[in-house]
């Protein structure tokens, strides 16, 4: 009696629906083995329950009731059944089913699913009778045990603690500017997250792109509980027990980020109210000729004629294909903004509108709705009719030489309208079934279309609303911030969350979208933004312009400087996104993710790691000279800043100077950076610096390709495995090929071995030839050498030539 008033609260509080009087699904009447699981057919209500066993670790549980319909969401990619042999017993009261070290076992009555690791770990126990359905509102409920100590993490963008525990969740796509912490729900929704206890994690993805509400034990600290709108209660358990391998499950279920075009990790320059051609022209001199680098200009509604779709105004952007080309010509890309709607002002309404290629109102007429923008109707992407056109005319206007697209206000932005209908392919579903990926269906047509148009060139989306398996697609940002010191803490734990979800090519704006930041803050954000994989500066029309410049001295100097170390990252930051395609490894996430046997870390939402290496710690304290940061256990840190060795399991506070971001090295690491670059594919002198922060064995895997095309797929690049090993008496770098048909490229090689000590090495041997002792890095030539700075114990070595060695030893 107790879970059902529970239940009934959750369908309250979830859905709004006050008549929802939930039932319990079951009991099983009737079991039948399958290759890969079993389908169980259910008495009481009826309707059917069907578990399935996947490669990779996973299980599939489905519960559909009578007379519903699964309802696909796009995120799924085709799945692999487990392999090996299925182990299936029904005793009467349970049926048994084991396969790919995992067992379920089904309770016939009342329903119950538990799922076991082979080591006898409990994966996930439903509450008895916690499968449950209400017949007049559609709602599926799945209810579950959590353990004592259990923590969750992830569920996309939110902020909050990084640990979700206590809290409702709700995966609804909303356009809410300027929200605070705990805003829920906001624009995008991935409905996945990370389980902890025992020591082990898991993963559940719920696949159903209805309104669906988590409640974390909130109303019942005990339970975790499910509930969707509609549909059926279909979700996926990832068996881990590491988080690495729940990243691969959710990997394998839902897609990883492809290897972006290298100029999109550069620095990107935005704001709503670049008004002209030439101003933005006047801008990308700016940069130039201040050498401050830049990739890439976003241009907003501005370049519209009267916000209609796909235009260009042509008393302001006279000449598109000129206008890009010059831009091209400075090294700039341009990614043009994208509405999925039509005013109805806008030429094309009348025929979109005549040809059903809008979402309809209960009239079966094109629904208009109110936003800023004015009557608006939203073309619906779930028609292929509507796709094809949408696509062929933005085919057409990608030839003026745009870069890449901006797909804004796509949650649909009018957050209310319940009686809105789409057509997916025949078999319509109003708002609630459709909210949530409808911008997962819109980028995937606009990828289809720059890779149509573009072929062979990597394609470049960035959309601000999204759902699990949007990373297949598209960048994604954190949408309408506050600009305030708060703001960027909430941004912070929100970059960890949007990591562990999946999204990898993910930012928020710096220096907030709405407001004045002064110059504190803004470098501030700048400093977080240089540290997360997408870096863009964009503000509104109202706010003051704030290209890097625009705060004067020394502030300028600092942005600067901050900027063209983003630049000298990049090879290390390439790496991390060849990892995640490869691997779907988060290219950031919080410290849990790498030490998730440390509980201190399960709490740590005010930093985060940049690949396994770097440990991040944004400053968002209003005139602080300080930071106090947790280095996480098992391992010992190197200041970054100051190369100062630290234990790992504590507290530390270190210096915080206005021009300084807080990072920490894990011990054991190898940073590769490169050259300054005014934009990330610039033809420079090559040089490549593998900064060393020893005390245990290293490796990184260094990937060269064209930076641009698809060519890396089918061989067209180089991987060089670089491993550190330290003995007693000597450190080594080994440089190998690791994989790729491309010549090494020529550059020169610095290898800098940070804090090796007081006293210089006793020699230094590349392939076994011994290298000089220069008396300054200014005096190693190109027959290689060594240097020691005894005041700061660094040790510079300039490998000899223009290409790597096969080893580099260095002797005490």
């Amino acid at each position: 009696m107790k879970l059902a008033r529970l239940l009934l609260l959750l369908c309250m509080a979830c859905m709004g629906r006050v008549w929802a009087v939930p039932v319990a699904l079951g009991p099983v009447t009737q079991s039948a083995k399958l290759a890969n699981g079993a389908s169980l057919e259910l008495g009481g209500l009826g309707g059917n329950l069907r578990i399935e066993f996947l490669s990779g670790g996973i299980v599939h549980v489905a519960a559909t009731p009578p007379g519903v319909s699964a309802l696909s969401t796009g995120a799924m990619l085709a799945q692999t059944p487990a392999g090996g042999p299925l182990d299936f017993f029904d005793d009467g009261s349970k049926v048994f089913l084991r396969q790919g070290g995992l067992s379920v076992i089904v309770i016939k009555n009342p329903l119950q699913v538990v799922v076991m690791r082979d080591d006898g770990s409990v994966l996930s126990a439903d509450l008895p009778g916690g499968m449950l359905w209400d017949a007049d509102s559609g709602l599926v409920i799945g209810a579950k045990f959590t353990a004592p100590d259990e923590r969750f993490f992830g569920l996309g963008l939110a902020g909050g603690p990084l640990d979700r525990r206590g809290r409702l969740m709700l995966m609804r796509n909303t356009d809410l500017a300027a929200y605070s912490e705990f805003s829920n729900p906001l624009y995008s929704s991935t409905p996945f997250f990370y389980g902890q206890r025992d020591g082990k994690t898991y993963g559940l993805y719920v696949d159903n792109p209805s309104t669906t509400q988590f409640d974390l034990g909130q109303q019942w600290t005990e339970v975790l509980s499910m509930a969707s709108q509609a549909g059926s209660l279909s979700y996926y358990l990832i068996a881990g027990p590491t988080p690495a391998e729940v990243a691969r499950g959710f990997g394998r279920l839902t897609g990883n980020t492809p290897l972006p075009p290298r100029w999109s990790l550069g620095y990107l320059q935005a704001h709503f109210g670049y008004a002209s051609a030439a101003e933005v022209l006047g801008l990308a001199q700016e940069f130039r000729a201040r050498s401050i680098p830049a990739d890439a200009f976003f241009l907003d509604l501005d370049y519209t004629d009267r916000l209609f779709t796909m235009s260009w105004n042509p008393a302001t952007f006279p000449d598109p294909a000129g206008f890009n080309a010059q831009m091209a010509g400075m090294g700039f890309k341009r990614v043009n903004i994208l509405e999925p709607l039509l005013t109805v002002f806008d030429p094309l309404w009348s025929s979109y509108a005549s040809a059903g290629y809008f979402a309809t109102g209960p009239d079966g007429q094109p629904l208009i709705t109110p936003i800023w923008m004015g009557e608006v109707s939203w073309v619906d992407f779930t028609k292929p009719a509507a796709r094809a056109d949408f696509k062929s005319r933005l085919k057409s206007f990608l030839s003026t030489g745009v870069s890449g697209l901006w797909a804004d206000l796509n949650e649909p932005a009018a957050n209310q309208m319940p009686y809105a209908r789409f057509d997916f392919n025949g078999e319509p579903r109003l708002e609630y079934a459709t909210r949530n990926v409808y911008a997962l269906l819109e980028v995937a047509a606009l990828h289809e279309a720059l890779t149509e148009a573009q072929p062979g060139v990597r394609p470049f989306i960035v959309s601000r609303s999204g759902f699990a398996g949007m990373q297949r697609y598209a960048a994604n940002w954190s949408g309408d911030t506050d600009s305030t010191f708060d703001s960027l803490r909430v941004q912070v734990q929100i970059a960890a969350a949007m990591g562990l979800s999946g999204q990898n090519l993910f930012g928020a704006d710096v220096g907030g979208f709405l407001g004045a930041p002064n110059a504190e803050l803004f470098l501030r954000w700048l400093q977080f933004g240089v540290a997360t994989p997408l870096l863009r500066n964009h503000s509104t029309n109202t706010s003051p312009l704030r290209e890097p410049w625009r705060y004067g001295e020394p502030y300028t100097a600092v942005a600067k400087a901050t900027i063209e170390w983003r630049y000298r990252l990049m090879p290390y930051l390439y790496g991390l996104f060849v990892q995640a395609e490869r691997d779907s490894q988060p290219v950031l996430a919080p410290t849990f993710f790498h030490f998730p046997d440390d509980p201190a870390t399960h709490t740590q939402d005010g930093e985060y790691l940049l690949g396994p290496s770097l440990l991040v710690a944004p400053v968002f304290t209003e005139a602080a000279t300080t930071r106090s940061l947790y280095l996480p256990a098992g391992v010992a840190w190197f200041d970054y800043n100051t190369d100062q060795r630290h234990s790992g399991g504590q507290q530390v506070q270190v210096a915080a100077p206005l021009h300084q971001l807080p990072m920490f090295v894990r011990a054991g690491s190898i940073v590769p950076m490169g050259p300054v670059r005014q934009f990330a594919d610039q033809l420079v002198d090559e040089m490549l610096l593998l900064d060393i922060f020893p005390g245990a064995d290293a490796s990184f895997t260094l990937h060269d390709d064209d930076g641009v095309t698809t060519a890396y797929r089918g061989g067209a690049y180089l991987d060089s495995l670089l491993s550190w090993t330290e003995g007693s008496s000597f450190a080594q770098l080994d440089v190998s090929r690791a994989g790729g048909t491309l010549a090494p490229m020529s550059r020169v090689w610095w290898l800098q071995v940070r804090a090796w000590g007081a006293q210089p090495p006793a020699r230094v041997l590349a392939d076994g030839t011994l290298l000089a002792h220069a008396a300054s890095p200014a005096a190693m030539g190109e027959a290689g050498a060594w240097f020691h700075d005894a005041a700061s114990g660094r040790l510079l070595v300039r490998l000899p030539g223009r290409g790597p060695v096969q080893s580099l030893r260095v002797e005490r």
